[in-house]
């Protein structure tokens, strides 16, 4: 997908609200990515724009995945550092 500004929903929120037409938009840029671990796959907050995700997860999920990349907490945390995603707060920080 190329990368388009315009689309990004103004405010700071990866979605906007017209109280006018009741209707919701939200960024496509907004979506998932599974890590495919060897006990199960997680699916972690992704922003393409920016290609970066969270590790907002259950405590069990936060231990398989630094298992899995056998790495520590704030390692895992570089890795994945968007930590306000999994709420559509914009990370991007693109039309604030």
């Amino acid at each position: 997908m190329k990368k388009d500004i315009s689309k990004i929903p103004k405010g700071h929120y990866c979605y906007s609200y017209d109280s006018k037409t009741d209707e919701c938009n939200h960024c496509p840029y907004l979506g998932f990515e599974t890590i495919n671990t060897d006990v199960k796959p997680i699916k972690l907050w992704h922003c393409s724009y920016i290609n970066q995700s969270d590790c907002h997860c259950s405590d069990e999920d936060f231990e398989l995945l630094k298992s899995y990349f056998g790495i520590s907490d704030d390692e895992l945390w570089e890795k994945f550092p968007l930590d306000l995603l999994w709420d559509a707060c914009k990370e991007c920080g693109e039309n604030i």
